[in-house]
């Protein structure tokens, strides 16, 4: 049985989206998991452009007549991420919004030949900490590493510690580094997880070309 969704945190995502946002100038903004855009909505809706993706049809289209000036597609975001759909696209500000682990998104996202600007910012809204809760990390590959590391048993107690780690961990291999971290869990029995990044370029590395700004 899935877990049950939890909504009730929609003043904090908004209020770390905005604050992330300011940070960047010229957003152009990818969200993977669009829904039915409250998102957009609240924290996008004076961004011009940006790339939003839905496998939802119904949603979908919702999506593009919310946003007509920005990409909306119809698609599973980690195979359409992992065959490149966003690769030409100024990116600097990702919104990874699932209901369950974000990690395999990110991994897709950051395979492949896409340039990254200087600067860019990631937000994330992570609901696999209930999973962890009951030593649930055991089957989530994207934890194997930190598992190894550090025990399955710590992954519930630290996970939005982990989190910066592996965040960390998989900017710094694209040449990146985290110039300001937030962080936090919330909503029902804190099972949701909340953070940000400020990403900056510190080395080009060879899988892909890097912007100039």
């Amino acid at each position: 049985m899935s877990p049950p969704r939890d909504n009730s945190t929609l003043r904090l995502k908004v209020s770390l989206r905005s604050s992330l946002l300011a940070e960047i100038p010229a957003p152009v903004v990818l969200e993977t998991c669009g829904g039915y855009g409250r998102l957009f909505t609240w924290c996008y809706r004076d961004v011009a452009a940006g790339l939003v993706l839905e496998k939802d049809p119904r949603k979908t289209a919702v999506l593009a007549q919310q946003r007509p000036t920005w990409g909306v597609y119809e698609c599973d975001c980690i195979g359409a991420l992992a065959a490149g759909i966003a690769n030409e696209w100024p990116i600097n500000y990702v919104d990874l919004d699932p209901w369950g682990q974000p990690w395999e998104i990110l991994d897709a996202l950051l395979v492949g030949q896409r340039s990254w600007p200087k600067l860019w910012g990631l937000v994330v809204t992570d609901g696999l900490r209930q999973k962890l809760q009951y030593a649930g990390g055991w089957d989530v590959k994207s934890l194997a590493g930190l598992i190894e590391q550090y025990g399955n048993g710590c992954l519930y107690e630290h996970y939005v510690g982990l989190c910066r780690e592996l965040v960390a961990q998989k900017a710094g291999a694209i040449g990146y580094t985290i110039g300001k971290w937030a962080g936090y869990h919330c909503g029902y029995n804190a099972e949701m997880t909340h953070y940000a990044a400020l990403l900056t370029r510190t080395r080009s590395y060879a899988g892909a070309p890097v912007a100039a700004a």
